[in-house]
């Protein structure tokens, strides 16, 4: 730079003039040039490096999705459901069901019924008689006023199809004539519909021949035998008859057994950690290259894009201590767990002396067929029970759940709301125009009208919870009621929730045989499952006050969860803890054993590393974010001066400029005065 200087102002002299300009900005340049080129190798430096971290961070984020999904307990509650013919029957997983084999035969479909008129009409506007329609479907009887505005057989099946009468109506063509076509809105036995009140519109399922239609097909329950037991559902799908599982029928095949097969999905398992081994030593790969002391030219970058970020972390401590701090949480064993599954060497998975994981698929393989539980307790955060009745199940835990064993003191067990007739029923009972008000859970109180007719105890009882459970306002809620038949005749209704939010209340009887039924007004509320659990200072914490609204046999620890009082409140140690009590007895029931895995140590280790207050990774990001702002704000400060120097060296040019100047005319009036002379 001061060769430039000398050179610009020896060409200056030289040629009798001066570039004041040029001078300046040549002098400002020189006096900025050393600390800018500071600023700006630090910036490239401190870029690349960032740089790299941000690309490292974004690895070890897609890194710990694999292990997050290992950590999880559910991943290993997974099973599987296989038909031997899906032509006949499938399977699908809803729970958590029995690993077992099951014979299954489709004897019958569930159907609805059909019934056609059996006059046929000249057109579709023929006109019908006039009056009062009495539709009775699903247990619930409904009236359509049939006057001019609607007489017509299309009138007629307009306002069928526009209100909820549980069937729907069509017309056909049937050799020049038009005949009126009903089908129920449901399968099943117990949705037949009958007809009455209008003449040439008379129909009674129990009397098919004798009515003013013809029956073309018949409301029937689908029926399954499993293991030999016939079961039935008003639909082809079977959803409460094996735990865990439903199955459906797709067609009938009656006297063939097909086989049902359930099991733990123990391939899913070996395919995750398989893909987790997988991003492991993608991982471990990455590492390496970041951190390479072989750095590649600029022209091999641009060669080859693997290699954008090789070697930019050469050296860096970031690298030692993030891979120190991932191989502790994979290594040794858990000392929560007994052996022979307390460590990952016992399943299959070693590092080598390269840094790459290694999997003994086999070993794996059979330790997931085998004993899923323990694979769960070595990977995952989440917990066990162990209760002598098996009745306490652990769902879950959260990120504030500290792994221990807690005691848990069982002082009262979920009920569900439930009430019994007044007295036992009659052997039949006889309504009419009987109706009620049923309010169900947290549900308002909906009004329901039951057929007129006589019934059996066991007819009443499936006609009443069909009537309940197939009202559109309270199945919108979630809501169901059970009613059964007790020893002695009387009848018992129940919700099917269990916990503080059921509720089950009779109320508005009117019509005439609920003296048969021996059912009068009542209601009942259900109750959340009540105890304690120890914690490891000793403290207990009452698990009532963290029953689920959805099912009070269920608890979850609330994150906000202490115990203790006054000074001495603590946080407790079971927060986001959440386990059901699915009945038994009360007093001591063993302990809830909370566990923290490798694939959940190693996530939270991660989770750490990236974070930008404590993690290696993520406070490297931040220190290096802040380092470029103020050279941001130096390098603006340079160039700020730089303008100044500018400024200031092209005034004090100026100011030589017109001295030159000057000089220049002295030295001109004197030549021509000397000239002059001679």
């Amino acid at each position: 730079m001061a060769n430039d200087i000398g050179s610009t102002l020896i060409n200056s002299l030289t040629k009798s003039t001066f570039n004041g300009g040029e001078m300046a900005k040549v002098i400002a340049e020189a006096e900025v040039a050393g600390p800018k080129q500071i600023v700006e190798r630090q910036q490239t430096e401190l870029g690349q490096e960032s740089t790299t971290l941000n690309y490292l961070k974004s690895n070890l984020s897609a890194f710990n999705g694999y292990a997050a999904d290992l950590a999880t307990p559910s991943t290993f509650n997974q099973f599987s459901a296989e038909s031997s013919d899906e032509s006949v029957f499938e399977a699908t997983v809803t729970g958590q069901p029995v690993s077992s084999s099951y014979s299954i035969e489709s004897v019958q479909m569930a159907k609805t019924q059909t019934i056609v008129t059996d006059t046929g009409y000249g057109s579709r506007s023929s006109i019908i008689d006039q009056g009062t329609l009495n539709i009775a479907a699903g247990g619930e009887l409904k009236s359509l006023t049939v006057d001019g505005s609607n007489n017509t057989l299309e009138g007629l099946q307009r306002s069928i199809n526009s209100g909820d009468f549980g069937v729907s109506a069509s017309i056909i063509q049937d050799g020049g004539q038009y005949k009126l076509m009903l089908s129920g809105d449901r399968t099943g036995a117990d949705n037949a519909f009958s007809m009455s009140g209008l003449n040439g519109f008379e129909f009674d399922p129990d009397n098919p021949t004798g009515g003013d239609f013809i029956q073309t097909s018949t409301a029937q329950d689908a029926q399954a035998k499993v293991n030999g037991l016939t079961v039935s559902s008003d639909t082809n799908t079977f959803d409460q008859v094996l735990d865990g599982l439903s199955f459906r029928l797709k067609s009938e095949a009656p006297g063939v057994n097909e086989s049902l097969t359930v099991g733990r999905d123990s391939e899913g398992v070996v395919e995750k950690v398989r893909e987790f081994v997988e991003v492991f030593n993608q991982l471990d790969r990455i590492l390496d290259d970041v951190g390479s002391y072989d750095e590649p030219t600029e022209e091999e970058r641009e060669e080859d894009p693997e290699k954008e970020f090789t070697g930019f972390l050469a050296g860096s401590g970031v690298l030692r201590d993030l891979r120190s701090q991932i191989r502790e949480s994979l290594s040794g064993a858990l000392d929560q767990l007994e052996e022979p599954y307390n460590s990952l060497g016992t399943v299959g998975l070693s590092i080598d002396r390269e840094g790459q994981m290694q999997l003994d698929e086999e070993k794996l393989t059979q330790v997931a067929q085998n004993d899923m539980q323990s694979l769960s307790q070595l990977f995952s955060k989440g917990g066990s029970a162990t209760d002598p009745e098996n009745l306490v199940k652990v769902i879950s835990g959260g990120d504030q759940t500290k792994t221990g064993s807690y005691d848990l003191q069982i002082d009262d067990v979920a009920t569900r709301a439930q009430f019994t007739g007044d007295s036992p029923a009659a052997a039949n009972i006889t309504l009419t125009g009987a109706s009620f008000d049923i309010t169900l859970d947290q549900g308002d109180p909906v009004t329901i009208n039951l057929a007129d007719g006589t019934y059996t105890r066991e007819e009443f009882a499936s006609t009443l919870q069909s009537a309940v459970n197939n009202n559109t306002d309270i199945s919108a809620t979630g809501a169901r009621m059970s009613v059964d038949v007790l020893a002695d005749g009387s009848f018992q209704l129940a919700s099917e929730r269990y916990g503080a939010n059921s509720k089950v209340g009779l109320s508005g009887l009117a019509g005439t045989g609920w003296g048969d039924a021996g059912l009068v007004a009542n209601e009942d509320l259900g109750s959340n499952v009540q105890g304690k659990l120890t914690m490891s200072n000793g403290d207990q914490l009452d698990i009532g006050a963290y029953g689920d609204p959805e099912d009070g046999r269920r608890v979850k620890i609330s994150d906000f969860a202490f115990t203790g009082t006054g000074d001495d409140v603590t946080p407790a140690d079971v927060r986001g803890l959440e386990f059901e009590v699915l009945g038994g007895s009360t007093g001591a029931r063993g302990s809830i054993d909370f566990t923290q895995g490798f694939a959940s140590r190693v996530s939270e280790t991660v989770d750490r590393a990236i974070d930008s207050e404590t993690g290696v990774v993520g406070q490297r990001i931040e220190s290096i974010d802040d380092r470029l702002e103020r050279l941001d704000e130096r390098e603006k400060e340079l160039d700020d001066r730089y303008i100044l120097l500018e400024e200031r060296y092209n005034r004090q040019f100026s100011m030589l400029q017109s001295i030159l100047s000057q000089a220049e005319s002295t030295r001109s009036m004197l030549t021509q005065t000397f000239s002059s002379d001679n």
